[in-house]
């Protein structure tokens, strides 16, 4: 190793280390107080759709929620979301709100790392048209679904504001008009912005 790289690796790591240390005091600093942001959620799943040519399919639609994350400085999580998707051809149409709540302990176990984990539960409201022009007939039906599942997440603090995360998710819903009910697992891609 040469004299001018030594002289750098000399300048350049005691930087880095001294750059390094307030970051990381930054992140626990922010795990010990009470914030609140905003986020978005991507649910990359197929929706199902049903057609005349082709009965039922699934569209490469993702659903995105809008959420508002409130994290105690006690480690308790409260994070209410909502969401609307609509999707329409020539035969139908097909539209749903999504309100949510989850409820979740919060620890981190590494500088930057948020682990969270409980349950979560909500409602969607959906509406769907259906007019089959072979068949000479036509359908509407209004229902609200109950789901309830549990949920376990992390974040990855990028900046002392912003984070990355996962979600991965098991659901029971309770389809409103009907008897049907499905239980599902999942998986969401978040971003969340913290304001303190």
């Amino acid at each position: 190793m040469g004299s001018e790289t030594m002289r750098i690796c000399s300048f350049v790591l005691p930087a880095l280390l001294a750059a390094a240390v307030p970051a990381t005091a930054s992140a626990r600093d922010a795990a010990d107080r009470t914030r609140v942001g905003v986020g978005a959620s991507v649910n990359m799943g197929g929706i199902g759709l049903l057609g005349v040519e082709s009965g039922i399919s699934f569209a490469p639609l993702g659903t995105m929620n809008l959420h508002v994350p409130i994290r105690t400085a006690a480690g308790f999580r409260l994070e209410p979301e909502i969401g609307y998707t609509n999707f329409s051809d020539d035969h139908s149409s097909w539209s749903a709100f999504r309100f949510g709540l989850g409820l979740a302990w919060s620890w981190m176990p590494l500088d930057r790392t948020l682990l969270y984990a409980g349950p979560k539960f909500g409602l969607t409201i959906r509406s769907t048209e259906y007019d089959a022009v072979i068949e000479e007939f036509s359908e509407e039906e209004d229902a609200t679904d109950f789901w309830i599942g549990a949920a376990v997440g992390g974040e990855g603090f990028v900046t002392d504001g912003f984070s990355l995360g996962l979600e991965a998710q098991l659901s029971y819903v309770d389809f409103g008009e009907s008897d049907d009910s499905a239980v599902s697992t999942n998986a969401l891609f978040f971003g969340r912005f913290y304001f303190n």
